[in-house]
């Protein structure tokens, strides 16, 4: 698709509550992320951190940074879960690890980590490169450990034309739209690599919303 990854940016946007088309807002470059290292898969807020998914070489990395600090652009504060030194025994938060980052699970590029209430777990969204299937992975703790995958939707057609080469990506779970405690909203995009075949096929495009019921047992 000719995408490039250049590095990970925070836009600060100064006037929120006004039309994005009016918006004053910041930008400024996360030190130390390239295309190798990113922090852009997702986020949780829990204060008084907010937590950050990314990604390296390795697979998905989490990090955690201070609500203060966010509010003051200060992000040479960000921590990671990784090990301080390569002969560290254990994980831990760390400003300048010398040892490696924790890999969660593979690499995502866009999902949601989110803490379900009635479950007591957090869950992540995942489909895996060129599949057509929805899978879920459950944990008690953001630092995991993160449960097998499991599949919870099958991507139907159009969606799933690998003859095309249309390929799925960023399943994201909404909470604001769920009416049940037993259910996930969640949604997830769509696009082609032949692109004539997109044109043509616009609605390969419009992200798809689906209600999953989760079973507690």
């Amino acid at each position: 698709m000719g995408f490039a990854i250049y590095g990970s940016a925070v836009i600060t946007v100064l006037n929120a509550v006004y039309s994005p088309d009016m918006w004053n807002y910041t930008y400024t470059l996360m030190p130390g992320t390239t295309g190798d290292l990113c922090w852009c898969s997702a986020v949780v807020l829990e204060d008084p951190y907010l937590y950050i998914l990314g990604f390296n070489g390795t697979g998905a990395i989490l990090g955690r940074i201070s609500t203060d600090n966010v509010e003051s652009g200060d992000w040479t504060q960000l921590e990671k879960w990784s090990y301080e030194t390569p002969n560290s025994p254990n994980p831990s938060w760390n400003l300048q690890p010398q040892g490696p980052f924790v890999s969660l699970f593979e690499k995502i590029t866009e999902t949601t980590i989110q803490y379900h209430p009635n479950i007591l777990k957090y869950f992540v969204l995942n489909i895996h490169y060129f599949t057509y299937e929805i899978k879920i992975s459950w944990s008690d703790g953001l630092t995991g450990p993160w449960s097998d995958w499991e599949v919870i939707y099958s991507i139907p057609a159009p969606w799933n034309d690998s003859a095309n080469g249309v390929f799925t990506y960023a399943p994201k779970s909404h909470p604001e739209l769920a009416t049940r405690w037993y259910e996930i909203i969640l949604t997830y995009a769509s696009c082609a690599l032949n692109l004539d075949y997109l044109v043509d096929h616009l609605e390969i495009y419009d992200p798809q919303i689906i209600r999953v019921m989760v079973d507690i047992n």
